[in-house]
């Protein structure tokens, strides 16, 4: 048993090296050069066309910046996945595509179903509008990009949401989790350098753990120290006594509702 794990490791670390080399090789200065500039951008003043169905929830994303990346961070049940489908629902019905990287296996065309009824709209024209790639493996995820770039060989995309953005990256021992954190850090720069070329917002959606540190608690994301670096624009959701909160870095909040029909104010 134990020498089968040490072999299952062996193929791990060796299939994480290649992968890593290949990405090295492809680092472009240019790009790096695009989210340098990316990053001295303030994002105070700009808005973006991606309703979410909440009049002040949509002053707290500033409806999704084209162009750049933004997080919605929270823990569990505050509403984070519930937010991708709604504005997946809200692109759709304009005639736009969206491309729903799911991570967790948790996509629910039902829920997708529940929020086009409630606007009077054909379930299956909504549907046909939002690509769903189940993307359950780092090696799949790392290829995401070799993906999109067919897909918009024949279409237009309009909006990338990935459900969820570390997922993939919490597995190995020390040393291929060391691997693991860089390959997460050019999947971002190439997330990035995609968001800024085809002018679209990209979401990615993080689960915050809670720390205990000498009394206080502390929330942080998954792998907080790698995506802070990259992600331009960040938003927090909390559940308290059932109510949801949002608030960005600009101190921009609110309440939100998630009803059946969707997200409301």
């Amino acid at each position: 048993m134990e020498n089968k794990i040490k072999e299952n490791n062996t193929k791990l670390n060796k299939e994480m090296d290649k992968i890593y080399k290949s990405l090295e090789n492809e680092k472009n200065s240019k790009n790096d050069e695009k989210i340098n500039f990316l990053s001295k951008i303030s994002f105070e003043k700009k808005n973006g066309k991606t309703k979410t169905g909440s009049k002040k929830l949509d002053v707290v994303t500033k409806e999704f910046i084209p162009g750049i990346l933004t997080e919605i961070y929270g823990s569990s049940n505050t509403g984070k996945t519930q937010i991708a489908f709604q504005i997946a629902v809200n692109t759709a019905k304009i005639g736009k595509n969206i491309i729903f990287i799911d991570t967790t296996g948790n996509f629910r065309p039902e829920r997708i179903a529940d929020m086009a009824i409630a606007q009077n709209l054909e379930q299956d024209s909504i549907m046909e509008k939002i690509f769903v790639i189940k993307c359950l493996s780092i090696e799949h995820q790392i290829n995401i990009i070799n993906i999109i770039n067919n897909f918009l060989k024949t279409k237009k995309i309009d909006l990338i949401v990935i459900d969820e953005i570390s997922r993939n990256f919490l597995q190995g021992d020390e040393r291929s989790g060391i691997i693991l954190k860089s390959l997460l850090n050019l999947h971002l720069h190439k997330l990035s350098h995609m968001a800024y070329d085809l002018d679209i917002p990209i979401l990615v959606i993080n689960t915050t753990r809670t720390k205990i540190n000498k009394e206080h608690k502390i929330e942080t994301t998954t792998l907080n120290s790698i995506i802070n670096r990259i992600i331009h624009f960040k938003i927090h959701l909390k559940n308290i006594n059932d109510e949801r909160y949002a608030e960005n870095e600009y101190g921009n909040k609110c309440i939100f509702k998630i009803t059946k029909e969707g997200i409301k104010d």
